[in-house]
């Protein structure tokens, strides 16, 4: 086993935040500003433009919620299951449904960590960071081999 070099350069998170509301894209902004260059933010507005956006280039993280205008949530998250180009993907969903619910709907697909909601934007970038870490630590390990 080689050692990697210390100045290899990583490449940033790219985290895809699906919200319409302008105050929650700027507090999760300000969260995750003490990352700097490590995390990409962008957004999408609705369910349509992340899906858009997920199909131009897939984001390592996808943070959503299931009541997006004019798409079923639910329903967007198990195609998204089922798409292998993108199964690397892994998503954070912000809900206030309840795990009864969730299973009534036809559950959640296994790369998906569920939040209740309400939640702070400080607690996402502590999520963010967790796999940031977990990035970082693969990435590594898959340079060391």
């Amino acid at each position: 086993m080689r050692s990697a070099p210390a100045d290899v350069p990583v490449e940033a998170m790219d985290v895809l935040l699906v919200s319409d509301d302008q105050a929650w894209q700027e507090a999760c902004t300000l969260a995750l500003s003490p990352y700097g260059q490590a995390v990409k933010l962008r957004f999408a507005e609705t369910g349509y433009l992340a899906l858009l956006q997920i199909g131009q280039k897939t984001p390592d993280l996808l943070i959503t919620h299931l009541d997006l205008p004019g798409m079923d949530g639910m329903a967007m998250l198990h195609t998204l299951e089922r798409s292998e180009s993108i199964s690397g993907m892994r998503t954070l969903l912000l809900t206030d449904w309840t795990p009864q619910t969730l299973i009534r709907r036809g559950g959640v697909p296994a790369s998906v960590e569920v939040v209740h909601t309400p939640v702070t934007a400080d607690a996402i970038a502590v999520r963010v960071g967790r796999y940031l870490l977990g990035q970082r630590v693969m990435g590594r390990a898959a340079q060391l081999e």
